[in-house]
């Protein structure tokens, strides 16, 4: 299979599928935008309101320069909407749609389907699985690795089919590459994953401009190798051990695959009872569909890094945003079969409309459900804060706040990082104490001590 565009796109085909993908997005994560901010949002909070206007600062932002991007999204949206965390939520959905609609022009350019590219962008947009990168706000830097991956994809894909304004798409192709890098550091996976996409669907395509391709491929490969090393040596999730080659990463893996996998389980009994024709033939055309085996191949690569991770039994759903790709891809692909094999049979094409929209359905009910575990994760510290501003004399008047709490960078961080951003409380007020010492604690009456045991709120006598 030759790299070529979707046959007949036209205008009015793609506005209209901008137009559904942008309708589903806003349906499916409505009810985040009331959310609250939770856990490690506060922390950075409070980092961009020391920064104040010094930009350069965000250099410095935890834990390093390979999430840049995230970065610089919090300090312009801390700027733009200050503690208002609607904004944030607002501009983080608005990211994944047009994330999704990318997903549309690239599932629709590597298999020449407009239709396949359409439900995966469809699909992708309310997909469940990576549900936490769009309704957390510190994990936006999944966003930023599916959108700088999307588009560098894109733009290769334009270098090795379109002779003309080659210069321009190289240049575009090195620069996403190179934000990919800035995003997260599972972005590792990206260059096997371009190299991937040449050999496996371009391979077949005449080659004119070899010296061209090494040139892209050349400055990738060495970025992409001195990041590996550089990561292997300066992580710091590498080096405190929570990185590790372990049995455990087997348990990890096949939990994650298979999970990413389950809606192109489905898709594919669908095909297998919708197609009669013998199943030799079957599986003969879905191996030699190179866009299906090259998106297989992504879901199967992409999780790897996190797979490795020590101290969970499964990859957070955030961490399935790019692997989410590959599994709209497939469903985009799947179903398309499954519409042309009932249409072919005489049986009513509504029927796998019919599957597919319910599959929508399914997981925009599931996103919603999901809304409520981030509403209760927010609670502990709203609670907090709200008991802390609604006394006006707190503030300078020598009062104490105990925080109880084991975990350096638990519950009890993240609620200290809270009373500094939306209190005027000092910090020195705010005493975090370990559960062994709190019957030590010699706090007076008017302190406030928030224990650990479900962070209950009262007064010492």
């Amino acid at each position: 299979m030759k790299i070529g565009y979707a046959r007949n796109v036209s205008d009015r085909a793609m506005g209209l599928g901008v137009f559904f993908i942008s309708i589903l997005g806003l349906v499916t994560f409505l009810p985040a935008f009331n959310n609250f901010f939770i856990s490690d949002d506060f922390v950075y909070l409070r980092l961009c309101k020391s920064a104040g206007n010094d930009v350069l600062s965000i250099l410095s932002f935890p834990p390093d320069l390979r999430r840049l991007t995230g970065h610089i999204y919090f300090f312009i949206c801390y700027k733009l909407f200050r503690l208002n965390s609607a904004g944030y939520y607002a501009i983080m959905i608005g990211i994944h749609i047009f994330n999704s609609y990318l997903v549309y022009r690239l599932v629709a350019r590597l298999t020449g389907e407009r239709h396949s590219g359409l439900i995966a962008g469809l699909f992708f947009v309310v997909y469940e699985r990576h549900q936490e990168a769009i309704m957390w706000i510190a994990a936006v830097n999944e966003l930023f690795l599916g959108l700088s991956a999307l588009l560098c994809l894109i733009f290769l894909h334009k270098c090795l089919s379109e002779k003309k304004n080659y210069g321009k798409y190289h240049t575009l192709t090195i620069i996403t590459f190179i934000l990919s890098l800035f995003s997260k550091e599972s972005s590792i996976v990206l260059f096997p994953i371009m190299l991937l996409a040449y050999f496996l669907l371009a391979a077949s395509s005449p080659n004119k401009f070899l010296e061209s391709r090494v040139k892209l491929f050349l400055p990738l490969g060495c970025l992409w190798l001195a990041y590996l090393i550089s990561s292997y040596l300066f992580n710091a999730f590498i080096a405190d051990g929570f990185y590790a080659i372990t049995p455990h990463f087997f348990l990890v893996y096949s939990k994650t695959v298979n999970r990413l996998l389950l809606f192109v389980y489905v898709f594919v009994g669908l095909l297998y009872f919708s197609d009669r024709s013998p199943q030799k033939d079957r599986v003969r055309a879905l191996r030699g569909n190179r866009a299906f085996l090259f998106f297989l191949i992504w879901i199967l690569f992409t999780p790897l890094p996190y797979c490795f991770l020590t101290y969970l039994d499964h990859i957070p759903s955030r961490h399935t945003y790019l692997p989410s790709v590959g599994s709209a891809a497939l469903v985009g692909i799947l179903m398309t079969k499954v519409y042309a094999s009932f249409s072919y049979k005489r049986l009513s094409k509504r029927i796998p409309a019919y599957i597919f929209t319910g599959v929508l359905l399914l997981n925009i009910i599931y996103v919603w459900k999901k809304d409520r575990q981030f509403v209760k994760r927010a609670e502990p510290t709203k609670l907090v804060l709200q008991i802390l501003r609604a006394d006006a004399s707190l503030p300078g008047s020598g009062k104490n706040v105990y925080i109880i709490g084991d975990s350096p960078m638990g519950m009890e961080n993240t609620i200290q990082a809270a009373i500094e951003v939306f209190t005027d409380i000092k910090l020195s007020n705010i005493i975090l104490v370990k559960p062994v010492d709190e019957r030590k604690l010699h706090a007076q009456e008017q302190d406030y001590i928030f224990g650990s045991s479900g962070y209950r709120v009262g007064k010492s006598s």
